[in-house]
Order: C-alpha cells, then structure tokens, then sequence
C-alpha cells in the first residue's frame, strides 16, 4: 500500500474523523445528556482530551444551534424514518438515485426476507411512514411533471422549426409556380421557341 497517495491519505483521514467523531458521540451521551447544567463535568473525563478541548465540548453541545430537537421521543424509529433522515436533504429533497431507486410497495416484508424482527408500529410510525410515503409520491409526480413540461417545450419547438419549413417549401412552391406561369405565357406568345 502507497502511504503517499492520495487517495490512501483520504480514507485514512475519513477513518480518523469518524472515529473521533464517534468518541464525541460516545462522551456526550455518557457525560452531557441527561445531566443537568450545574452538574456538567468541567473536567475532561478523558486522558486523550485536555480540559480546554472538553470545554469547548461542552460550550457547543450547549449552544441551541447544535442541540437537536428530539423526532422519537416516545417510539423507536422505523427503518423508513432512518432511510430519510440519512438520504433526504432539507434543502434539496433526495437527490436524483435515490428518487430513481425509490419504489414503494403497499406493504414492504424486507425486513421479514432479511430475517430481521419486526416490531409492531406505533400510530406514530405509521403516520411518519406514510407521510414519508407521499413525500416521496409526490415528489416523483413533480419529477415526472417535469418532464413532461420539458418535452412538451421540446415538441413546441420542433412544431414551430417544421411550421417554418413549411412555411419555406410553400414559398419556393409558389416562387416556381410563378416561373412556370411565365414561361408558359412567353411560350404562348411566341416569343420563345421550342427547342
């Protein structure tokens, strides 16, 4: 293995940030959920991270913006709720293979093929699922309306090219017409002689 790619270097660097992000994952369920604000350790608990490090922990973790607000507080979440919470962007909805790959049965058993138990759903999960459900419907209609929009302007726009070649055959049509009608009247006339 080449420790000077680049490549190599990335996923050791990606490897390194999910494990240290998993460590602060690990720390902040253990040490700050749950745990009042006054009984917040101000030491770090661990001999890897200084006190500084962990305050500064604790300050972000503490900052509203990067509280997250509780989706399941009762229920456990579905594999649906999962799915779309790791592939659905709120800004931009799925992104287009995972639109492309989404197909939703009446009732999925893939859980059961897989051989993993199923839980019965809660009203909670199953209304999360169907709203889920008709996100994704939805979203698919706007996609199909697309592109039914963009090959409704493509079809305007071959019909008006064909219009004006029409329009241009037409033209010639009559501009020879004339040329013969001419020819006939001099030919008539005789002031042009067969050959």
């Amino acid at each position: 293995m080449d420790t000077n790619s680049v490549d190599v270097r990335a996923a050791c660097v990606d490897m390194l940030k999910g494990g240290q992000c998993q460590m602060r994952h690990g720390l902040k369920k253990k040490y700050f959920d749950g745990v009042p604000a006054n009984l917040v350790r101000t030491t770090s608990p661990v001999t890897c991270m200084t006190d500084d490090q962990w305050r500064a922990l604790v300050e972000m973790w503490s900052n509203p913006k990067h509280k997250k607000q509780e989706k399941y507080k009762d229920t456990e979440p579905t594999a649906i709720d999962l799915f779309k919470e790791m592939h659905c962007s709120k800004k931009s909805g799925f992104c287009e293979p995972i639109k492309n790959a989404i197909v939703l049965p009446k009732s999925s058993t893939f859980l059961q093929n897989v051989g993993l138990p199923i839980s019965k759903p809660s009203s909670r999960s199953v209304v999360s699922s169907q709203v889920w459900e008709l996100q994704a419907q939805l979203e698919a209609k706007e996609q199909e309306s697309a592109q039914l929009k963009q090959e409704s302007a493509q079809l305007k726009q071959e019909v008006a090219s064909q219009a004006h070649e029409i329009d241009s055959l037409k033209k010639g049509h009559q501009e020879t017409h004339a040329l013969l009608r001419q020819l006939i009247l001099h030919f008539n006339q005789g002031q042009v002689t067969p050959p």
